[in-house]
């Protein structure tokens, strides 16, 4: 976790430097154009690149709130969100009725927030 957060630091300080050089670039009496173009194709990359680690963040956080859950609850979340699978089907599956799933469902989510 602390791995991702100072990876996180890092492009966006990296981010912080290459906006600063378009901009000079920019205002500067003969920009290369060329230039320009990657350094803007560099800041997108790292917002990109932001993103994908802030959700890699978030991905964790809750993959581990996830698996301190009750056994019922945990499996009923990987059914319906992992494997897609609607209430009815996973009713069935368990033998209890739609009901029974969502509230099982509500309660598996309500632990969720709470491990957060």
């Amino acid at each position: 976790m602390m791995r991702v957060r100072k990876s996180v630091e890092q492009l966006l300080n990296m981010r912080s430097i290459l906006e600063s050089e378009l901009s000079a670039l920019k205002n500067c009496g003969n920009p290369n154009i060329h230039i320009i173009r990657e350094l803007e194709q560099s800041i997108n990359n790292l917002c990109l690149s932001t993103q994908i680690e802030n959700l890699m963040n978030i991905q964790l956080k809750y993959s581990k709130a996830i698996t301190k859950l009750p056994e019922l609850e945990r499996q009923i979340i990987l059914d319906k969100y992992q494997k897609g699978l609607t209430l009815k089907q996973i009713a069935s599956q368990y033998c209890y009725s739609e009901r029974n799933v969502t509230n099982i469902l509500q309660k598996a989510i309500f632990n969720i927030q709470k491990l957060l």
